[in-house]
Formats: C-alpha cells, sequence, structure tokens
C-alpha cells in the first residue's frame, strides 16, 4: 500500500477513534502505545499524553507480566486476530488492579494491534 495513503488511513482511523464512547489502546509491534482515546486513558486514571508511547507494559500488573510477554509474542508471530473479548486484569495509575473485559485485532499491513476495553463495574 502507498505509505502517503497509509499515513491518512492511519490519521482517519485515530480521529474516528477518538470519537468513540468505547475505550481502545492502539500498540505498536514495538509494544509502545502509539493511540490512545480519552475514554481508555479515563480507565486507568491517566490522560492520553501519560499514557502516549509508553510500553503496554505500564497496564499489566507485575504478577501477570509473563503471560502477557508471551502473548504480546504470539500476536506478533501469528498475527491472529481474536473475536472474543477475554477477561483481564490492568494497572491502574493509583496502583489498584481493574478487571476488564480485552478484545485484541491486529492490523497485518501496519503492524499495530487495537485493543478494546470493556470495564466491568
Amino acid at each position: 500500500m502507498n505509505y502517503l495513503i497509509e499515513k491518512n488511513l492511519v490519521k482517519f482511523l485515530y480521529s474516528i477513534l477518538s470519537l468513540l464512547g468505547i475505550p481502545v489502546i492502539i500498540y505498536n509491534h514495538k509494544g509502545f502505545i502509539v493511540f490512545i482515546n480519552k475514554k481508555a486513558a479515563k480507565l486507568f486514571g491517566y490522560s492520553p499524553n501519560e499514557l502516549r508511547h509508553c510500553s503496554f507494559l505500564k497496564l499489566i500488573p507485575f504478577s501477570m507480566l509473563p503471560k502477557n510477554l508471551e502473548m504480546f509474542e504470539s500476536y506478533l508471530e501469528n498475527k491472529k486476530i481474536k473475536h472474543k473479548y477475554i477477561l483481564k486484569q490492568r494497572l491502574c495509575k493509583t496502583g489498584y488492579v481493574k478487571e476488564v473485559l480485552v478484545k485484541t485485532i491486529c492490523f497485518n499491513s501496519i503492524n499495530t494491534f487495537m485493543v478494546v476495553f470493556k470495564h466491568l463495574n
């Protein structure tokens, strides 16, 4: 795909995701946050600027690091799309561990992973 077209499509995607009322984070192939909407940042007690360019590991409780690293490597190798929400634990800014439902979607052409969250009360 032409680089300029791809870049514009990514910008368009980010603008749409900014308006959505669902929490969304997009990670690059190295696991760094390249996009986070306000809803996702708020879910974990941050502002979008505090998390942008951070590693996904910042939101993972220490006890869950090995399993999450293994899953991330699996996404890189297999590039599978997960269609179901999976119950996960994520770490909030306050140190509180929050249970959320997570759906991971892989975009092969731009080497990114979009993660959609559903908060459990």
